[in-house]
């Protein structure tokens, strides 16, 4: 994978220029992870709460 230098700047997604602070960390997430549920999944709802009270977001 290709990444920019440290101090370039790279085109994004919504069309301003973006400064490039640090190099992505490679070898944080697998490559295919073990399992891999949606925001929905029953089993998630505890999580998924616990971290929008954490950041003060209102699930509806």
């Amino acid at each position: 994978m290709n990444w920019a230098l440290p101090g370039s700047t790279i085109p994004r997604f919504s069309g301003r220029t973006c400064l490039v602070l640090f190099t992505p960390a490679s070898g944080i997430f697998p490559r295919r992870p073990a399992r891999s549920d949606p925001l929905s999944h029953p089993g998630m709802q505890n999580r998924v709460a616990a971290a929008a009270q954490h950041i003060t977001y209102l699930l509806t």
